[in-house]
């Protein structure tokens, strides 16, 4: 049986049925913990083309980034309010950087040991152009990855 289980949530409809399954494993044993991992993948912005000064575009970057914050912490509080009907310990985590990697850093660090995640659909050509986070995930994992869709 698994330990500690990382959900990679994003409020989209596959995260919410891989936080229920998530949800659905812990209720068999009350000692499985559950990590709650949401990621923001900030734009990285130069002011290097920029007509604008250097202050305005930090200014604007604060903000943007103090947006996508809040953002992740309503998507957080939705999923955390369906833990809280469980016995089992919970902690919740915004981690920022790219999705794959840092999911798979998360659960390194913290000695997870199943992830679960949302596959997003990308198939063929989206894939190969876009990437795919669980994709990533699968491929570079140490643990098992069960993949919802």
């Amino acid at each position: 049986m698994f330990s500690k289980i990382l959900v990679a949530y994003d409020g989209m409809e596959l995260g919410n049925k891989a936080l229920e399954k998530a949800i659905k494993l812990a209720d068999m044993d009350d000692r499985i913990v559950i990590h709650l991992v949401h990621v923001i993948d900030l734009p990285i912005i130069t002011n290097q083309f920029s007509y604008f000064p250097t202050i305005y575009m930090e200014t604007n970057i604060q903000e943007l980034r103090l947006s996508i914050m809040n953002e992740a912490k309503k998507v957080l509080h939705k999923a955390e309010g369906k833990l809280a009907f469980i016995p089992n310990m919970t902690s919740s985590f915004i981690l920022e950087g790219r999705p794959g990697e840092t999911i798979l850093q998360h659960t390194n660090d913290h000695h997870c040991d199943l992830i679960i995640m949302g596959s997003n659909g990308k198939s063929g050509l989206k894939e190969l152009v876009l990437g795919s986070v669980s994709h990533h995930v699968v491929q570079h994992s140490s643990v098992p990855v069960f993949i919802v869709k």
